[in-house]
């Protein structure tokens, strides 16, 4: 299903995909406009593969500028009714828990998993700000202890240890808006 490939790819709500129009799609630079964000989320660009632009591309054009159908309503009853097949051949009942919005979440922590910036993930997302994304780090962390094995992480607190951590080679992350505190990361 296209929707949920974008859904995941672009890391955005379903109400944004679903007011994704044809000249929002940039086949060129491999790019899909997220113009109408929800939640108060930032507009943005993002990245998508190839082999998506082209899966939207042949598309047929039945919904007027829209890529999809903008009826919410249309999409759930869809996707319900494939999700209960699919659960039914492959005995899988915990499939029903998802919904339309994890495609989002579990993109958003992939990315904080294979390493991505935070903030590199707080745009994608639109997250106005980087508490919002801080989530899933904090995931990403709980579920997968491993991935502290790619990275020595550090925080500091005073510009003097911030000074250090870049003179030893350390590439600054972020801010913590919560606590103040910067965030640093050098491959192992």
């Amino acid at each position: 299903m296209i929707f949920c490939r974008v859904l995941f790819e672009a890391g955005c709500r379903s109400g944004e995909a679903m007011q994704i129009e044809w000249q929002d799609v940039n086949m060129e630079t491999l790019t899909v406009n997220i113009a109408h964000p929800e939640k108060g989320s930032n507009e943005r660009t993002v990245k998508v593969s190839r082999e998506l632009c082209q899966l939207i591309d042949s598309m047929p054009r039945k919904y007027g500028s829209h890529v999809f159908n903008p009826k919410l309503r249309t999409w759930d009853s869809t996707f319900n009714a494939q999700r209960r097949k699919i659960v039914a051949k492959f005995g899988k009942p915990e499939w029903m828990k998802l919904h339309f919005h994890s495609f989002r979440h579990i993109r958003a922590t992939y990315d904080i998993r294979d390493g991505i910036d935070p903030y590199e993930v707080k745009d994608k997302l639109g997250h106005k700000c980087i508490s919002n994304t801080d989530k899933y780090v904090h995931w990403v962390k709980e579920e997968n202890p491993e991935v502290n094995d790619k990275y020595y992480t550090q925080t500091t607190a005073t510009d003097l240890e911030a000074q250090r951590l870049e003179e030893a080679g350390w590439q600054f992350i972020y801010v913590n808006p919560n606590t103040q505190r910067a965030h640093w990361k050098k491959p192992k």
